[in-house]
C-alpha cells in the first residue's frame, strides 16, 4: 500500500474521538496511526461488530487488518488496575476475536485461514504495573517502534494463514457486510441475459467508503444524505437503524417512508445488518418494539401514529383533497402535517432518532407549508427527543434524492426545510463535534449502468434538445455532486460543454459482460402493434434468454395513464402473457410479469425494464414532467431497457441521439424559449 493513499481510508473512526492531548484514547488512535502508516494495513476506532458479553452487546475499541500479521484487536482500559479488572478486559477481546473468526470461517474463502491476535492497552498506567497479565501493555509500550514489535513478538490467539492481497480484500469486503446478490442457478445457455445475471449474483454487492463509513456511524445529531436513485441510500439508511440499536436497545428509532410497497425490502434489509453487526445474535423479530418502520399513509402509519399517540382525531384524507384541491400525495403530506400542527401545541417526543428515506416526497408545495417551513419535516424534527447539553440538534437524518425533479435540481436547504429562525441557519452545513459532515453526498450508483445513467439525465433535461434544454445544472460542482467530471466548457450561453461519468462512479459491470445494447427503442404504426412486439419480446426474454418473468422483468407504462395501464395489462394477458397489476399488498406475484405506472415503481428494480407508451412525450416533446417522469423510468433497471411508443415527433430523433452517446454527453448549452 502506497505512503500517498488517502490516510482518511485506511484509519477510520467509526465513533468519533474527542480531540484533545489530555484524551488516552485519542492519542492511542493517533500512535496507531503513525505505527501502521506504511504497512499494508487497515484500522477502524469502534467497528460496529457487537458481541454478547455480559448481558450486554459490546464492540472492539480496536480493530486492525495488517496483511503480514492478521488481526490485531484492541481493547483500551482505563479504569482501576485491579488484575480481575484486567483479566476480565483480556476475556472481553478474546470473544471479540472469537466472534469475527467465527464469522470469517463461515465463508470458505477464509476459513481457518485468519490469523488473531489480542491485546489490552492501559495507557493510563506503566509497562511494569500491568506487564505480569497476558497481552497487556502500558504507556511505555504504546509507542509506535515498540507497539509493532511487541505486536508482532506476541503469540497468535488464532493461528490460520498469511494473508495473500487477494484475503486481504476479502476481509475487508466481509467486515463491511457485502450481502450476496440473490444467487442464480447456473444458466443451460452461454450468451444470454440470463447469463449475465448469473455472472453478476457469483459477485458480493459492492460497498464503497462513503457507504461503509455513512451506515457505521451513528450521527450526534441530524444528518442529510443526498445522492441520485441507486446509490444506496436507502441502505444506509438500514445500517444506521440496525447500528443504534446495538449500540443503544433503549432507544426509540422511527425509520418513516413513502413508497406503500418498501416496507418488505426496508425489514429485510434491517433484518440483515441487525444479524450482521451482532453476529447472528440478534434479528429484526427480536427488535421490532424498538425499531419501528412505518409509511408515512395507512392505519399502521407515520401519521397515524403520531396523532394517536398525542390523542388527536385525524381529518378524512379524501375530504382534505378535496377541499383545498391536493392533486398529488406529496401534497397531501404536507396538508395533512399542516393540520397536525396547527392543533396540536404540545408535542411527545416519540424517537430517540427518526430516519427518513425518499425524503424528496415529502417536500411539498408552498401552499402546505407550515408557515416558512416545510410541514413534515417541521413536525418531524419535533417529534425527536432534544440532545444533552444542545439546543438545536437532534437525531433526524433523512435520504433525500436530488434528482428526482429535473426542474428543481437545487437540494432544499435548513432555511427551505425549518424556517428563517437563525438557530437553524447551519442545521445541513459544516461539521458536528468530532468531524463527521451534517449533510454527505453518494455519488456511485450502483444499479444503472452507466450509459443509461447519462442518458436519463441528458433526456431529462433536454442537454440535445435542437430548441434548447429545458433544465439543467449549471455549475460545475453539481454535475460532480451527481457523479461527472465537467471536462469542457463553462455553462453560458452558447458554449460547449463535454460531460463525461467514470466508471468508478457507475460500477455496473452489465456492459463488460453484454455485447449488445443496453438501452434499446422501437416505434410501432399502432398501439396493437406495440403490444405485439411486447409480447414477443417477454416471451424471447423467457424462452430464448432465460430470464423470470417475475424476478427480472418490469413493465413500466409510461405517462401516469391508468386507461393504458389496463390497456397493455389486457392486451398482454390476451397475446398469452399473465400480468400482475401492483396493489397495496403486493408489487409482483410468482409466475407473472409486473405492469405498472412509473410513479408505482418507486423504490423496485428489476433487470429488465420495458417502458411503454413514451409516444406522450414525443407528443408533448417541451413538457418538463414527462421528461423527469422518463428520467426516473430509466434509473429503475439493473440492466437493460426497453423504450417503445407509437410512431411520430421529433423527440425520436433526440432519443436516438442521446443513446449513441454512452458516457459522454457533448451539447451546447442552450436555455430554451419553450420554458
Amino acid at each position: 500500500m502506497k505512503n500517498s493513499d488517502n490516510m482518511s481510508e485506511r484509519f477510520i473512526e467509526m465513533e468519533r474521538l474527542e480531540r484533545s492531548k489530555d484524551s488516552h484514547e485519542w492519542l492511542l488512535w493517533q500512535t496507531i496511526k503513525e505505527t501502521f502508516a506504511k504497512r499494508t494495513s487497515k484500522s477502524y476506532w469502534r467497528f460496529p461488530l457487537y458481541t454478547l458479553i455480559e448481558d450486554r452487546m459490546q464492540q472492539p475499541d480496536l480493530l486492525i487488518i495488517d496483511r503480514e500479521e492478521g488481526i490485531f484487536l484492541i481493547q483500551v482500559h482505563l479504569g482501576e488496575l485491579d488484575e480481575q479488572e484486567l483479566i476480565a478486559a483480556k476475556q472481553r477481546v478474546d470473544a471479540h476475536l472469537e466472534a469475527l473468526i467465527d464469522m470469517f470461517n463461515r465463508d470458505p474463502r477464509t476459513e481457518n485461514k485468519v490469523n488473531g491476535k489480542v491485546f489490552v492497552a492501559v495507557p493510563h498506567a506503566a509497562h511494569q504495573q500491568v506487564a505480569k497479565n497476558e497481552g497487556c501493555l502500558g504507556a511505555e509500550m504504546l509507542t509506535p517502534n515498540r507497539l509493532l514489535q511487541a505486536m508482532k513478538e506476541a503469540p497468535y490467539q488464532v493461528k490460520g494463514a498469511r494473508l495473500n492481497e487477494e484475503r486481504f480484500l476479502l476481509i475487508q469486503s466481509l467486515l463491511n457486510g457485502n450481502r450476496m446478490r440473490e444467487r442464480e442457478q447456473r444458466p443451460e445457455k452461454s450468451g444470454t441475459r440470463y447469463e449475465v445475471i448469473y455472472e453478476l449474483s457469483k459477485q458480493t454487492r459492492e460497498v464503497d467508503l462513503k457507504q461503509h463509513e455513512l451506515g457505521k456511524i451513528i450521527p450526534p445529531g441530524q444528518q442529510r444524505i443526498r445522492g441520485i436513485a441507486g446509490t444506496g441510500k436507502t441502505v444506509v439508511q438500514c445500517q444506521k437503524a440496525a447500528h443504534m440499536h446495538l449500540k443503544h436497545p433503549e432507544w426509540q428509532i422511527g425509520f418513516v417512508y413513502y413508497s406503500p410497497h418498501l416496507q418488505a425490502t426496508i425489514i429485510e434489509q434491517i433484518d440483515h445488518w441487525l444479524r450482521y453487526f451482532s453476529n447472528d445474535t440478534i434479528n429484526y423479530e427480536m427488535a421490532q418494539h424498538q425499531i419501528r418502520i412505518m409509511p408515512f399513509f395507512g392505519d399502521e402509519g407515520f401519521y397515524a401514529t403520531v396523532c394517536d399517540a398525542h390523542s388527536y382525531e385525524p381529518p378524512s384524507e379524501t375530504l382534505l383533497e378535496k377541499q383545498q384541491h391536493i392533486t398529488s400525495k406529496s401534497d397531501l403530506v404536507g396538508a395533512l402535517c399542516c393540520e397536525f400542527l396547527n392543533n396540536v401545541y404540545i408535542f411527545t417526543q416519540l424517537y430517540d432518532a427518526l430516519l427518513v428515506d425518499e425524503g424528496e416526497c415529502f417536500v411539498t408545495q408552498d401552499a402546505y407549508r407550515f408557515e416558512d417551513k416545510q410541514a413534515f419535516y417541521w413536525l418531524a424534527y419535533q417529534l425527536v427527543q432534544p440532545l444533552a447539553n444542545e439546543k438545536v440538534n437532534r437525531r433526524l437524518i433523512w435520504a433525500y434524492d436530488e434528482s428526482t425533479d429535473l426542474t428543481k435540481m437545487l437540494t432544499p436547504t435548513a432555511r427551505d426545510l425549518f424556517g428563517e429562525d437563525l438557530t437553524f441557519r447551519h442545521f445541513v452545513t459544516g461539521m458536528h463535534k468530532g468531524g463527521l459532515l451534517k449533510s454527505d453526498i453518494m455519488q456511485r450508483c450502483y444499479r444503472t449502468p452507466g450509459s443509461i445513467i447519462v442518458a436519463a439525465h441528458t433526456i431529462g433535461m433536454g442537454l440535445l434538445r435542437q430548441r434548447g434544454m429545458l433544465a439543467g445544472i449549471t455549475t460545475k460542482d453539481a454535475w460532480q455532486h451527481l457523479g461527472y467530471d465537467v471536462r469542457m466548457g463553462v455553462f453560458q450561453e452558447g458554449e460547449r460543454i463535454v460531460l463525461y461519468r467514470p466508471p468508478e462512479h457507475s460500477p455496473s459491470i452489465v456492459q463488460k459482460l453484454w455485447k449488445g445494447d443496453v438501452l434499446t427503442l422501437a416505434t410501432h404504426p399502432s398501439r396493437q402493434q406495440e403490444l405485439d412486439d411486447l409480447a414477443r419480446r417477454l416471451q424471447q426474454n423467457v424462452y430464448d434468454d432465460e430470464l423470470d418473468i417475475t424476478r427480472h422483468i418490469a413493465v413500466l407504462v409510461f405517462g401516469d395513464d391508468e386507461a393504458l395501464l389496463m390497456e397493455v395489462a389486457d392486451g398482454l394477458n390476451q397475446r398469452g402473457i399473465q400480468t400482475h397489476i401492483p396493489d397495496e399488498e403486493t408489487f409482483s406475484m410468482p409466475g407473472v410479469v409486473t405492469v405498472t405506472t412509473v410513479q408505482r415503481a418507486r423504490g423496485h428494480e428489476a433487470y429488465m425494464i420495458y417502458i411503454v407508451g413514451i409516444d406522450k412525450l414525443a407528443r408533448q416533446e417541451s413538457n418538463q414532467a414527462l421528461r423527469n417522469e422518463l428520467f426516473m423510468a430509466l434509473l429503475r433497471t439493473k440492466g437493460w431497457c426497453h423504450l417503445s411508443g407509437i410512431d411520430g415527433g421529433i423527440f425520436y430523433e433526440e432519443l436516438r441521439d442521446v443513446m449513441q452517446c454512452g458516457n459522454t454527453i457533448t451539447f451546447t448549452f442552450k436555455k430554451s424559449t419553450d420554458r
